[in-house]
C-alpha cells in the first residue's frame, strides 16, 4: 500500500475547524487535552514540562484567533453543528470535504479547486444518497446530479431544516465559498502562528502513521464510517494530516478510483489500535478521576438512557445549575458526554456509551 503524507497544513480545513468549534462553543481546551492525553504520557519529567509550555502557547494563540474571528448570521448558518440520530453534520465542512483538492493548502486554491470540482459533480451522473457527519455519499445515477437534487435531498433521512439548508449551499455553492473564503482569511495569520506551533507533533504523527498505517487499519476505519471495506483497496493513500481538528479520522472515497485521502488528527485515538501501556494509562487515570467526583457520576447516571438539558438535570439532582454546566463542560471534554441535539438555546446532552465501554476495555486490558 503507498502512502503519501500531507504533511502541509490545510489552512482551510483548520480556519474551518477552529471557526466550527466557536459557533458551537467548544473552544480549544478540549484539543489541548486531547493532544496533552496523546502525547505527554510520552516524555519523562523535564520533556512533558516543555510538551506543556508548548501547549499553553498554542491555547493562547488560539484565544487570538477568537478575538478576530467572524461573527454573524452567515457563519452561524455555515458552521453549527445540525444534530439528528447521535450524528451531525456542519455545512461548511461538506462544501470542504466532499469538493475539493487534497494537494490544494492555500486558502484561495482550496476553495477555487472545490469550486471547480463542485461544478464537474453537478454534470456528473451521480445521486446523493446520504449525509453523514461531514460528508455526502454520492453513487452512480441515472440523472446528472444538477437535474436529480432536488429529489435527492427531499428523500434524506434528515430533519426538514437540515436539508433546506444542505439544498440551500448547494445551489448557491459559489456565493457560499465566497463567503468562506472571507472569513478564512480573516483569521489566516494568527492560525498560521497557531498551527506552526503543533510542527513538531506533526513531524513525530508523520513518522508514526507512515510505520503503523495498514490496509486493514483502513479497512476497519472505513466500516465503522458506514463504508464498504473494498472502497479502500488498490488505492494510493494520501494522508492529511489536520492539527485544530485533533480528532478527526474522515475517509472521503468519493475522491477517484485511484487516490483515497484520509484525514487523520494529531489526537486521534490511538488507545484502541496501538500497544501504548504508558498513553493508556495516561486516558485512564484522567477519566476515572473525573468519575471518582460524586456529583459528575450522578449527572452520567442520569443521562445514561435519554438525553436531557443543563437545568432539567439541575433540578432533578437539586444542585446549582452553574455548577451542573461545569460539570458538562469537564464531562463533554474528556468524552464521557455529548450533544445529543440542540433545540434553541437548550443543548441536550447524554452519556457517551461508547467511551464508558472503552474504559472499561482500557481496565480490563491493564489489570485482566
Amino acid at each position: 500500500m503507498k502512502i503519501d503524507v500531507m504533511q502541509e497544513c490545510c489552512m482551510a480545513l483548520e480556519a474551518a475547524e477552529v471557526i466550527a468549534r466557536q459557533v458551537n462553543r467548544e473552544g480549544y481546551q478540549e484539543t489541548k487535552n486531547k493532544i496533552l492525553m496523546r502525547y505527554g504520557a510520552r516524555f519523562g519529567k523535564e520533556d512533558r514540562q516543555k510538551f506543556t509550555e508548548r501547549m499553553d502557547a498554542i491555547s493562547g494563540a488560539f484565544d487570538r484567533i477568537k478575538d478576530v474571528l467572524p461573527t454573524g448570521a452567515e457563519t452561524e448558518f455555515l458552521f453549527r453543528k445540525h444534530y439528528y440520530n447521535n450524528t451531525w453534520s456542519i455545512l461548511a465542512q461538506i462544501m470542504l470535504i466532499n469538493f475539493h483538492d487534497i494537494r490544494k493548502h492555500a486558502i484561495r486554491d482550496y476553495l477555487r479547486a472545490a469550486k471547480e470540482r463542485w461544478n464537474k459533480t453537478m454534470d456528473s451522473r451521480v445521486s446523493l444518497k446520504a449525509a453523514s457527519f461531514s460528508a455526502l455519499l454520492l453513487v452512480p445515477g441515472e440523472r446528472t446530479l444538477r437535474e436529480s437534487l432536488l429529489d435527492d435531498i427531499d428523500r434524506l433521512n434528515d430533519p426538514y431544516e437540515f436539508k433546506w439548508d444542505l439544498f440551500k449551499v448547494l445551489t448557491n455553492f459559489e456565493y457560499y465559498a465566497g463567503c468562506l473564503e472571507r472569513m478564512f482569511l480573516q483569521i489566516e495569520q494568527p492560525l498560521a502562528e497557531a498551527l506552526a506551533l503543533l510542527n513538531p507533533i506533526a513531524d513525530e504523527m508523520k513518522s508514526f502513521w507512515e510505520e503503523k498505517l495498514t490496509l486493514p487499519m483502513l479497512e476497519e476505519m472505513a466500516e465503522s464510517m458506514g463504508l464498504p471495506r473494498e472502497n479502500v483497496r488498490n488505492k494510493k493513500v494520501i494522508l492529511q494530516l489536520l492539527r485544530m481538528s485533533c480528532d478527526q479520522a474522515i475517509i472521503d472515497d468519493q475522491w477517484s478510483g485511484s487516490m483515497l485521502p484520509v484525514y487523520l488528527g494529531l489526537g486521534i485515538d490511538w488507545g484502541n489500535q496501538f500497544e501504548d501501556d504508558q498513553i493508556d494509562r495516561s486516558l485512564l487515570c484522567g477519566k476515572l478521576k473525573v468519575l471518582s467526583e460524586d456529583s459528575k457520576f450522578e449527572i452520567l447516571r442520569l443521562i445514561k438512557n435519554e438525553g436531557s438539558y443543563g437545568q432539567e438535570i439541575a433540578r432533578k439532582l437539586q444542585l446549582d445549575a452553574a455548577t451542573v454546566s461545569r460539570h458538562l463542560t469537564v464531562l463533554q471534554r474528556c468524552g464521557l458526554v455529548s450533544i445529543e441535539r440542540k433545540e434553541g438555546r437548550n443543548v441536550y446532552y447524554r452519556t457517551n456509551q461508547n467511551e464508558i465501554r472503552y474504559i472499561l476495555e482500557l481496565m480490563q486490558k491493564i489489570f485482566l
